[in-house]
């Protein structure tokens, strides 16, 4: 509507809203990725998927660089943050006859990140980590009981870690002090599933 609010009548302006996005640079990126299934044996199964990738900025004007304090400054050459090099998960399932009734089956799922840039100025690194994941169950038909673990090894790595501002810094200058802000992995977990059909 009308920006003066006495000659609004609430009929939409004839013009659409618009959104400005400027981006401040350009990244150079290549990589390689691997997505494979195999049957090993009639029972037996397995997925791997790898990726690898390497990149840089080739032109990047950031405010949010601990070095700016409050101006802008080019990251040229430097890491796009947060994107590990090597990310990859191996999955495998085992199935077979129990009784006359029921099939059992056990999977396991391995996922892993490599390590990373968690800012803009490649400063600080969020570390790799390797997670496993298993379960072990009984289905029929119309039912399906499962026991599984997360987090199987207790891996304790940080899952996350990424830059974040300073906001208890006695100077108040939010901009110019940074820190870590980091996600924990989840707890080894155990658990009972069950899926009913009907």
């Amino acid at each position: 509507d009308a920006e003066d609010p006495s000659q609004r009548d609430r009929i939409p302006n004839n013009f659409a809203n618009s959104l400005t996005i400027q981006v401040g640079g350009s990244t150079k990126l290549h990589g390689l990725e691997f997505e494979s299934g195999i049957a090993l044996t009639e029972k037996l199964d397995a997925q791997l998927n790898v990726s690898w990738q390497d990149n840089k900025n080739t032109d990047l004007q950031s405010r949010s660089s601990i070095q700016t304090n409050g101006g802008f400054i080019n990251l040229k050459g430097l890491k796009t943050l947060r994107y590990p090099s090597v990310m990859g998960n191996l999955s495998t399932t085992y199935t077979d006859t129990f009784n006359n009734t029921w099939d059992w089956y056990a999977r396991a799922d391995f996922t892993y990140s490599g390590s990373y840039y968690a800012d803009p100025d490649n400063l600080v690194k969020g570390p790799d980590w390797l997670v496993t994941n298993a379960r072990i169950g009984l289905s029929r038909e119309d039912l399906r009981i499962e026991f599984f673990v997360r987090n199987l090894f207790q891996e304790t790595a940080w899952q996350t870690v990424f830059q974040g501002a300073h906001f208890q810094h006695h100077s108040f200058n939010f901009g110019g002090f940074r820190g870590a802000n980091v996600s924990p992995q989840e707890k080894r977990t155990f658990g009972l599933r069950t899926n009913i059909t009907f």
